[in-house]
Order: C-alpha cells, then sequence, then structure tokens
C-alpha cells in the first residue's frame, strides 16, 4: 500500500499531533489507518467502499458526502482527498468547502484536493476541474498548497496524467 497523501504535511508545524479527524471519501481507509497509527481517533465515511479496519477509535458511516452533515467546531483534522471533485458543480464544492472549514476546532487544519486544468480525464464529465485561479477562490483563505503534475498510478489500474492542488486550511 502506498504512503499516505498526508505525510509531507504532517511533517509541518501546523499539522496537528494527535486529536480527532475526519476523512471524507476515505476508500480503503490508508489515511484513516495512519491517523489510527498516529493516535487520533477517526471518523470516516465513502458512499462506496467499507474499509477494513478494526479498532475501537475508527468510526465509519456509509453516506455520500452530499448529505453527509459535518459536525461543527468537532475536528482537528479533516482529510478531503480526491473526493470534491466528484461533487462534480462548482456551488457544492464551495458549499462543502465551507462545511468542513465550519467543522474545524479553532486551529484545526483541513486538506483539500482539487483537480487541475490539465487532468487526463478532464471532458469526460465524471469529476469538476478548475485553473488554480477558480480553485484559490473556492478554497479561500488557505496557509500551504502543494500542486501534482505527472504520470502516476490511477486507482482503477493503469495510468494516467494527473493534475491536483492539495490545499491546506486552517480555521
Amino acid at each position: 500500500m502506498a504512503e499516505p497523501r498526508f505525510i509531507e504535511f504532517s511533517k509541518n508545524i501546523y499539522f496537528p499531533k494527535m486529536g480527532k479527524a475526519l476523512d471524507l471519501g476515505c476508500f480503503e481507509g490508508r489515511e484513516s489507518q495512519e491517523l489510527l497509527n498516529r493516535g487520533f481517533e477517526v471518523d470516516a465515511i465513502d458512499s462506496k467502499v467499507i474499509p477494513e479496519i478494526k479498532d475501537p477509535n475508527f468510526h465509519f458511516k456509509k453516506i455520500d458526502l452530499q448529505i453527509y452533515n459535518i459536525a461543527p467546531n468537532t475536528y482537528d483534522l479533516i482529510l478531503a482527498y480526491y473526493v470534491l471533485p466528484f461533487l462534480k458543480e462548482e456551488k457544492l464544492i464551495e458549499k462543502t468547502i465551507n462545511h468542513i472549514r465550519n467543522g474545524l476546532k479553532d486551529h484545526g487544519v483541513a486538506i483539500i484536493t482539487l483537480f487541475g486544468d490539465e487532468h487526463e480525464w478532464r471532458g469526460r464529465g465524471h469529476h469538476y476541474f478548475s485553473n488554480k485561479e477558480v480553485a484559490e477562490r473556492l478554497i479561500g483563505k488557505y496557509i500551504d498548497v502543494h500542486e501534482e503534475k505527472g504520470t502516476r498510478k490511477a486507482m482503477q489500474g493503469g495510468k494516467a496524467f494527473w493534475h491536483s492542488w492539495d490545499f491546506v486550511i486552517q480555521k
């Protein structure tokens, strides 16, 4: 299994060392498991895949992000890797980013992925893509960003040209 995406961000001073985390669109639970290993209590959601994590500090709910209500002022860390572009509509993405921001405790951190307009999947109608200006407008104030551009393994196998940004916001 590949290294969790937040590892590089976790080396920064702003990244919480422990607390309560929310993993939106957790898929098989790679990030959730690493957070558990680091002592976090983890809530996770996914609309399709049920992770096989057996830990008393792991709480999973199978639900679509569009109807999931993020509790306000609850989380030290929220991860939203590769999930918001599946909402397809800019207004839904913007609304969800506001819910994520609202779900953070004071000084809490969220890492949110948005797909760039050079992504290989652009034009297939299944995701939302934007240029950096639009992505920054949707995200609002952020404290860190990492851009990924290049060919890498796709979740369904094979390879694809990826273009994305991981934005870090802090409340």
